[in-house]
């Protein structure tokens, strides 16, 4: 049986083979969800804030009358964690363990675009293969079969925020969009991408990458902590200081 702890983040500690995703019964999931609704009720003190205590109950019957026998992992959580994100605190929410991730990796690609959502649309920000028929700037319709404006709409409540504030969820979504896609949504290794370019619509199908290449492509450099230049044609100093936690090292640089 699956155990899960709630201190203001919720781990579902599930283990997982490496080469299959783990298999949830009825009864395994109704566990968890027993545990973590008395977790809340018992931990958590504004779950009533942003919700009613009947509009609380609402959720997780709901959920209850929604599971199914031997889901997987994943799809567990794409049906448990818009019920937790709708408590409305940014710091509470459920998060896949370790293994499993590790697991889906192993056996799945991911999209090879990062995107950005403008006025609940989605655009193509980054392509991470040669391609010539995906380039930033071009506005996803649909994959495979879905439009952008149902993804938003189904996939957007799985994003913990403060109260009912949406720019976090869009943010999120953006960045963990083609992990969570693989995560939630995947059904092959290549995908069919409806694009638009200025009015002229086609489908693109693209092959997936594996987790080294889609990380290697994706990882943010390091950036020093505290920088400090001088830009002569402007006169202008510019300091930047990205975290200032240790008041002797910040003391300090200021003084160099």
């Amino acid at each position: 049986m699956t155990k899960l702890f709630c201190i203001l983040s919720l781990i579902i500690a599930l283990t997982a083979n490496s080469q299959s995703l783990k298999i949830l019964s009825i009864d395994d999931q109704l566990e968890d969800i027993e545990f973590i609704k008395t977790e809340l009720q018992q931990l958590h003190p504004g779950i009533y804030t942003y919700q009613s205590e009947r509009e609380f109950e609402e959720g997780f019957n709901s959920l209850i009358a929604s599971l199914q026998e031997n889901q997987t992992v994943f799809e567990f959580y794409h049906s448990l964690v818009p019920v937790i994100n709708q408590i409305g605190c940014g710091h509470t929410t459920s998060k896949i363990p370790p293994k499993e991730l590790k697991s889906i990796k192993k056996i799945r690609k991911f999209l090879p675009v990062r995107i950005k959502i403008l006025d609940n649309k989605i655009f193509i920000s980054e392509v991470l293969i040669e391609s010539k028929d995906l380039f930033p700037g071009l506005e996803i319709l649909s994959i495979d079969g879905v439009s952008a404006t149902e993804y938003i709409k189904s996939n957007l409540n799985r994003y913990p925020s403060d109260g009912r504030i949406l720019s976090r969820k869009y943010q999120t979504m953006e960045k963990y969009f083609s992990v969570d896609y693989t995560k939630f949504h995947y059904t092959s290794e290549y995908f069919n991408i409806e694009v638009d370019n200025n009015g002229e619509q086609k489908t693109v199908v693209i092959y997936g990458i594996n987790d080294k290449d889609f990380i290697s492509k994706t990882i943010q450099p390091k950036l020093k902590n505290m920088e400090f230049k001088i830009i002569d044609s402007i006169s202008t100093a510019i300091i930047t200081v990205r975290d200032s936690k240790s008041k002797k090292v910040f003391d300090s640089f200021l003084d160099y």
